[in-house]
């Protein structure tokens, strides 16, 4: 195998940020792309750590499942982790965060009940995403008067998520 291979469907998705870090880091990668016939496939093959994806494949074949994980191995490999142990709980802080915020919007999106829908949706962009954004925003100012990054002066996988 010459090099990284990440597995998603051919959408951004939960893929997307380990993309994301793949491009900040400047390292080649496969973006192997399934459809919905070819990954149930694959997924009866085993080979997907936990039977989801997204899912990547290293250059010496180690198999890592998990968006997020997926993401900070590639932060960690690339210089895009914190150093500081306090400062990569908080990293993680924000990228849990992002996650659930992601996961409440994807539950608004894709529910099935029209009228339970618009409430939802209107709570969301009226209340939840307003008050978590400012609470981002407090995050970022923080640190260098938010000049910079979440964590300061450098990019890490907290502004990737």
């Amino acid at each position: 195998m010459s090099g990284y291979q990440l597995y998603y469907f051919p959408i951004r998705g939960r893929a997307e940020m380990a993309r994301w870090a793949f491009a900040v880091a400047k390292i080649d990668f496969e973006d192997v792309r399934l459809s919905v016939e070819e990954w149930a496939k694959e997924k009866a093959s085993g080979r997907s750590p936990l039977g989801q994806m997204p899912f990547l494949i290293t250059p010496e074949g180690k198999i890592l499942g998990q968006s997020g994980a997926i993401m900070k191995y590639i932060c960690k490999k690339s210089g895009l982790s914190p150093s500081d142990s306090f400062d990569e709980a908080v990293a993680d802080m924000i990228h849990d965060g992002a996650t659930d915020l992601r996961d409440l919007w994807l539950r608004t999106h894709f529910e099935k009940d029209e009228a339970v829908k618009e409430t939802k949706l209107k709570e969301f962009l009226e209340t939840t995403l307003p008050a978590r954004l400012e609470k981002y925003e407090a995050l970022l100012k923080s640190k260098d008067e938010g000049k910079g990054f979440f964590l300061g002066a450098k990019l890490s996988y907290a502004d990737i998520s």
